[in-house]
Formats: structure tokens, sequence, C-alpha cells
């Protein structure tokens, strides 16, 4: 048993990395989401209700770093 724990030991250190690697993009997507959210919160929800809801239910795609662009 002693040996099959020393024998995985260089594989738990690649997951470990790899895991470490994977929660700080988390952590990045959470701050990007959060903050797009704010800004469907704060602008267009309570502002253009009718916009947003005629944005939604068309297909549009709402790119915050661009524009609003069409998907299919």
């Amino acid at each position: 048993m002693q040996q099959e724990l020393t024998d995985l030991q260089p594989q738990l250190i690649k997951t470990s990395a790899e895991t470490e690697t994977l929660m700080g993009k988390i952590e990045v997507d959470t701050v990007e989401v959060e903050a797009k959210k704010e800004v469907c919160r704060t602008v267009f929800i309570p502002n253009n209700w009718p916009l947003f809801a005629k944005i939604w239910g068309s297909g549009l795609h709402i790119n915050f770093d661009v524009n609003v662009k069409k998907t299919s």
C-alpha cells in the first residue's frame, strides 16, 4: 500500500498543479461574470426592461466587450 501511494505521488503533484490553474481561471471568470451581471442588473433591467426583453427573446447575444450581435 505504501509503495502504491509513493508511486502515485507524481500524478498527485501534476493534478494538484492543474487544479490550482483551473481555480485561478474560475476566480478570474467569476469576477468578470459578476461585473457583467451588475451591468445587466443596473442598466438593462430597471431602465430598459422592454429592450432587455426584446434582446433576450430575439436570440441576440450581448458581447460586453464589443457590441450586440446576432447568434444562430
